[in-house]
């Protein structure tokens, strides 16, 4: 897995680039030989989201902040990685 934070390996179409610094707590990564997406959340609970594309991770990153921020404290839902 290559790692990267918001700026490494993308797929043709994604810029991931231009996000750098806009996902702060999060470490993402891109998994070469799966052709996926990973963020792994930084602080709290462990949690892991993939997706597809950069798009779709950046959404799913962010349905986890706003479930996160809406639930009680060492409460954390999962949201569905959507494949």
């Amino acid at each position: 897995m290559a790692g990267a934070f918001l700026g490494g390996p993308s797929t043709p179409g994604d810029n991931v680039g231009a996000r750098r610094g806009a996902e702060a707590g999060w470490l993402v990564m891109y998994g070469v030989g799966g052709r996926r997406f990973y963020a792994i959340a930084l602080g709290g609970e462990p949690l892991v989201v993939q997706a597809g594309t950069a798009e779709e991770l950046c959404t799913l990153m962010r349905e986890t902040e706003e479930a996160e921020a809406a639930t009680p404290s060492g409460v954390r839902p999962m949201p569905d990685s959507h494949g």
